[in-house]
C-alpha cells in the first residue's frame, strides 16, 4: 500500500513539474513575442540608408588613417 502511495506521489510530482514547465514555456513565448515587436519597431525607425552612409564614411576615414600611419612609419624609419 505504501509503495502505491509512493508511486502516486511520484506521478503527481511529475505532473506538477510538467505544468511548471508549460508555464515557463508560455512565459518565454510571451517574452519572445514582445521582443519581436520591439525589434520590429526599432528596425522600422532605423534609417538604413543613413546607416550605410555612416559606415561608408567610417571605412573611408579608417583607410585614410591607415595610409597616414604608413607615411609616418616610413618617415620614422627613414630618420633612423
Amino acid at each position: 500500500m505504501i509503495a502505491k502511495y509512493d508511486k502516486l506521489d511520484a506521478q503527481l510530482q511529475g505532473v506538477t513539474f510538467e505544468l511548471q514547465q508549460m508555464c515557463v514555456n508560455e512565459s518565454m513565448a510571451n517574452v519572445m513575442s514582445g521582443m519581436a515587436k520591439i525589434m520590429s519597431g526599432a528596425n522600422n525607425k532605423m534609417k538604413n540608408n543613413d546607416y550605410q552612409e555612416t559606415m561608408k564614411r567610417f571605412m573611408t576615414e579608417k583607410e585614410r588613417m591607415n595610409v597616414m600611419n604608413e607615411y609616418v612609419e616610413d618617415i620614422m624609419e627613414g630618420e633612423n
